[in-house]
């Protein structure tokens, strides 16, 4: 590895440097491991009766193998795999049709002040979308 004097008086030895910023990366899962790897919003519809032996903790985002939901908001069961939820619409429920990241999950003391007069419900509209509202 070669530097200039400016850059090694600046930085010092790249190789060390490196070392040092590379070594908590490869320890980080070591040191403190994820309960899941799934997203919280995700992890959380997790079917605490219906996946058998299956581990929340061994499933990860890209896995295929279907395992069972239930939405704590509604109630609704039902089978997929981690796979389908990131793809098309990202539905929170395919019942309700309610959304992932919806602002109700994100803000829920805004969404508790949501107007039932709107067209859709805070579980429908996401925090950056741009969707017709009725003022309270």
């Amino acid at each position: 590895m070669s530097a200039t004097p400016r850059t090694y008086l600046r930085v010092g030895c790249l190789a060390c440097s490196g070392q040092e910023l590379l070594s908590p990366a490869l320890y980080a899962d070591d040191i403190e491991p994820a309960p899941f790897r799934l997203s919280p919003e995700i992890a959380a519809q997790w079917h605490p009766a219906l996946n058998g032996r299956t581990s929340l903790a061994k499933i990860s985002p890209g896995s295929r193998r279907t395992v069972w939901r239930r939405e704590p908001e509604c109630g609704h069961e039902w089978q997929d795999t981690p796979a389908q939820r990131q793809k098309g619409q990202r539905l929170r429920c395919p019942v309700c049709r309610t959304i992932l990241d919806s602002l109700a999950f994100h803000f829920p003391g805004l969404a508790g002040e949501w107007s039932p007069a709107n067209p859709v419900s805070a579980w429908h509209v996401r925090p950056i979308g741009q969707t017709p509202f009725v003022p309270t």
